[in-house]
């Protein structure tokens, strides 16, 4: 679970979360391609059909897993997942020298 501590800029946090909401819920933006639309209800629907509905349920790892299945998804939807990744990010710091890379690779 995440925490906050002492030190940390919760300000900067609580815009980031607010700027997200924004572009990407309530307007269907992104952040990452401010121009394009693709937090849209049928956007969704298939990320929903692809990651909830058929999850990968093996021993691979979670960078396995989800590699495998980004590859899978339309070129302009791999985008979508990136936007959880680079905000987890963005508040919680790197937890591991291969996610912001991973980030990197689907933009």
């Amino acid at each position: 679970m995440a925490r906050f501590t002492e030190g940390n800029d919760r300000e900067i946090v609580d815009q980031l979360v607010d700027t997200w909401r924004e572009r990407c819920l309530i307007d269907e933006g992104s952040l990452l391609r401010p121009d394009e639309q693709l937090w849209t209800r049928p956007h969704l629907a298939t990320l929903i059909q692809h990651f909830v509905d058929a999850q990968l349920e093996d021993e691979r790892s979670f960078e396995e897993k989800i590699t495998t299945q980004l590859h899978e998804l339309d070129p302009d939807l791999q985008i979508v997942p990136a936007h959880d990744r680079d905000v987890w990010l963005r508040v919680f710091g790197e937890t591991s020298p291969e996610k912001p890379a991973c980030i990197r690779t689907r933009q």
